[in-house]
């Protein structure tokens, strides 16, 4: 199903996602700082999903030179919960994926195969979801929440998107 976007709004909307996207990493440099890495990681990951959403929406706009824009509903989520993986995807076409290893592993992902090592977890909707809520690992008969996340690298990453988000 496509929604029908008059052009005369359509920069409105895209002004506001990335608005969210800067509210958000705003939220979670805040949330760090208190040192809650595990739940301000999430905000980072749904304003990589809200960039990615940008990036969309732009991609329809050029492609769709109509009046109104026609976009797939999946951009805003009416998808059965697909949209959060094909709103990470657009973002990585203009994220660099290296940055987006937030989880700590044994082995470093630029040198390993993550395939076969313990590289860390990559920032995905999946690792948003391991972060926010709390788990239990039955073969160690462990609680956890979330992963291990790298301060730095958990900056970095609020700072590339940041930067990134405000050139779309």
């Amino acid at each position: 199903m496509d929604l029908e976007i008059p052009r005369e709004i359509y920069q409105q909307g895209i002004s506001l996602c990335r608005k969210n996207v800067l509210d958000y990493l705003d939220e979670a440099e805040a949330i760090a700082q208190k040192g809650h890495l595990q739940h301000a990681y999430v905000l980072v990951q749904v304003g990589i999903e809200e960039t990615g959403k940008i990036v969309w929406l732009r991609e329809e706009q050029q492609k769709n030179t109509a009046d109104p824009v026609c976009v797939p509903d999946a951009i805003f989520g009416k998808d059965g919960g697909k949209s959060h993986r094909m709103k990470h995807e657009k973002a990585l076409t203009v994220l660099k994926p290296e940055l987006l290893w937030v989880c700590r592993g044994p082995f470093d992902p630029a040198v390993f195969d993550p395939r076969i090592f313990d590289v860390g977890r990559e920032a995905s909707p999946e690792t948003r979801l391991m972060n926010a809520y709390v788990g239990f690992d039955d073969r160690s008969k462990r609680w956890f929440l979330g992963c291990e996340i790298d301060r730095s690298k958990l900056n970095r990453l609020i700072n590339h998107v940041r930067q990134v988000v405000s050139t779309l």
